[in-house]
């Protein structure tokens, strides 16, 4: 999957756990921040994004995590993941346009992901009627 910005900019990433699953027309994904990754975490993360290989796009689309990445002048992207459908929502700040990728949620980087996403979320089985 094509990250956004050069990963080289990303300075930080912030873990969601989405809260907002109806509304369609966010500006950045909605979302309780669960933790992040800095210094020399940053680049792993930026490679299972980057690894993430295309896939088919089903309709569900209610995410559960999203991320959030920060360079130095402050949010760079933000995408939000639906691993049951395999659709990824990238976000732009100052860009109304929605960017909706297929990704293949059980490839090996996004189960790589995935875990990490759940290693920082207290609750990270999903509640009822919320897809991961």
């Amino acid at each position: 999957m094509h990250l956004p910005s050069a990963a080289d900019q990303i300075r930080r990433f912030e873990c969601l756990r989405i809260t907002d699953i109806e509304t369609r027309d966010w500006a950045g994904v909605p979302g309780e921040v669960l933790g992040g990754w800095d210094g020399d975490d940053v680049a792993p993360i930026a490679e299972l994004i980057a690894e993430l290989p295309a896939g088919k796009l089903l309709r569900c689309f209610l995410p559960r995590y999203g991320i959030r990445a920060h360079g130095s002048e402050g949010v760079l992207f933000e995408i939000a993941f639906c691993f049951r459908c395999n659709g990824a929502l990238t976000l732009l700040p100052g860009r109304d346009e929605q960017d909706l990728i297929a990704f293949d949620a059980d490839s090996t980087p996004a189960q790589r992901l995935l875990e990490k996403f759940k290693a920082l979320d207290p609750h990270p089985a999903a509640p009822r009627g919320v897809p991961g």
